[in-house]
């Protein structure tokens, strides 16, 4: 029998069908394996993930699939507001005003004319029963004993002539004098006359001096200070 005859014998018989059809089926099953499909074959905008990576947790710890948007919420704090305070009124205290020209401070006697501006104290009576000068030369003793400024009556004012109060002894009838007030007042006056007298005369020199009305100024004068000299003035 000839060999093509003999095969398509073998083949035509039902057991060797079913190994041929085994056989093609485990080839095409190997083929299938080393061929990765179409579909399974990764690209680059699609990397393969294991699914591991696949999830990952959220704020929750609620897995979330990769590619899809996860919300989280997070508190802000609001923006600082800012909220004038409003603030006791803050009384101030007004300074006195000065008159122009003198920067003592108050109470003062200020004489424009002879650029006369001091401070004035208070001064009584010293241990001879005489009234009491300044210990320096840059002050006017009130005499306590004296009416006030601007009371009325007679108002005595003393001072040394080597220290600034020499320069009332430059003053003429008219001249004005200004008195600033604790309280921020300034009193005028205008004086009325000069007049030196000698200590011989001391009755007559004291008389004038603490009872003639108005702003009275006394001074020392003449050699080894034997004279006062005194100034008159009224209220303006």
């Amino acid at each position: 029998m000839p060999k093509w005859l003999m095969f398509f014998h073998y083949i035509s018989s039902s057991s060797a069908v079913a190994s041929v059809v085994a056989v093609a089926m485990f080839g095409f099953a190997l083929i299938g394996a080393a061929t990765p499909s179409a579909q399974a074959q990764p690209s680059d905008n699609q990397p393969v993930i294991s699914k591991e990576l696949a999830e990952v947790p959220n704020a929750s710890g609620e897995p979330v699939a990769l590619g899809q948007p996860t919300v989280v919420t997070q508190e802000v704090a609001p923006a600082p507001v800012y909220n004038p305070v409003t603030a006791a009124p803050v009384v101030q205290k007004l300074t006195p005003p000065v008159t122009t020209g003198c920067g003592a401070s108050r109470p003062y006697i200020y004489i424009p004319s002879v650029n006369l501006c001091m401070n004035i104290i208070t001064v009584g009576l010293d241990a001879d029963g005489r009234i009491g000068t300044p210990s320096n030369g840059y002050q006017a003793g009130w005499y306590n004993q004296s009416n006030y400024f601007g009371t009325g009556g007679t108002t005595f004012l003393d001072g040394h002539s080597w220290g600034s109060f020499g320069a009332i002894k430059g003053v003429y009838s008219g001249t004005t004098i200004t008195i600033g007030l604790p309280d921020g007042r300034d009193l005028n006056y205008r004086v009325t006359g000069t007049e030196v007298i000698g200590l011989d005369n001391w009755v007559e020199m004291m008389t004038k001096a603490l009872y003639t009305p108005g702003l009275n100024l006394m001074t020392c004068h003449g050699a080894n200070d034997s004279q006062r000299f005194i100034v008159y003035s009224v209220q303006i």
